[in-house]
């Protein structure tokens, strides 16, 4: 008789490599992300679930990443950049149909901190006035020294998912299994940074504590605005508690115009 083999388990780790969904996807949606095929020049993966897909040591993901990262812009229906910031701030909330009311906020606060940033007060003294005004942000807040820095500001990833490990789990396990879900996801070149729009809420502060200790262990760093920050200080809160790198500024790298960015 035929003898059948013992079958084995192969585990690959490939470092550095990240496949992350994000937006509407579900934990099972993971499940969703195959390996479709081997070659002599590398792996291939298939799927139809939102994802990142992203080496550490890429350069920062920003707006300019936008069609590459979460799809295509119709420019014939857009004439300004004022009106491509809103598109991309509306395509991002329909990745994430269930976000709270504060977390939908941050979302139209950052990019009108955006739109605040290409206008100049030099040029346009009563519309830049007007702009920062509508979002509760300082008049001294500065301008971009180019239209195009706009495009070098980071890219927020909706409801980005990642896996960890719990630090003082009993058991150790081959690969991380709790699965975190981070309101905002930014890349910066460097690391993940994730952005939490919290509630004031005691009963949830264990469990944030937790989650924390969680991303940090994955070397996520974590940003925490509360509800009622964003509620009372609006544009405010964001310049104040995220990096200027956030918004375009300050990068060490000479900022490229995409082929969507409208000049005039």
């Amino acid at each position: 008789m035929p003898q059948t083999l013992p079958t084995t388990t192969l585990n690959v780790y490939l470092r550095d490599f990240m496949i992350l969904p994000f937006g509407r996807a579900v934990k099972s949606d993971l499940q969703r992300i195959s390996l479709s095929a081997v070659s002599t020049d590398g792996l291939y993966f298939s799927t139809n679930v939102p994802a990142i897909v992203i080496m550490k040591g890429d350069p920062p993901i920003c707006l300019a990443d936008f069609e590459k990262r979460i799809g295509p812009i119709d420019f014939r229906a857009l004439g300004s950049d004022h009106q491509i910031l809103d598109y991309m701030c509306h395509t991002l909330k329909s990745h994430n149909p269930n976000m709270t009311p504060c977390e939908e906020m941050f979302l139209e606060l950052y990019f009108g901190v955006l739109k605040a940033s290409i206008t100049d007060p030099r040029r346009d003294p009563r519309i830049a006035a007007e702009a920062r005004a509508q979002i509760g942000l300082p008049y001294d807040v500065p301008c971009h020294a180019s239209k195009t820095d706009v495009w070098r500001a980071l890219l927020p990833i909706p409801e980005l998912q990642f896996y960890v490990r719990e630090p003082l789990s009993s058991f150790e396990s081959y690969q991380p299994d709790i699965n975190v879900r981070v309101d905002y996801g930014f890349w910066d070149g460097q690391k993940w940074i994730a952005v939490e729009i919290d509630g004031a809420e005691p009963a949830g502060y264990a469990r944030d504590i937790r989650r924390d200790r969680q991303l940090r262990q994955a070397e996520l760093d974590v940003i925490h605005i509360l509800n009622f920050e964003i509620l009372q200080h609006k544009g405010r809160a964001l310049w104040k508690y995220l990096p200027r790198t956030f918004f375009g500024f300050d990068w060490n790298y000479k900022s490229e115009c995409p082929d969507f960015a409208i000049t005039f």
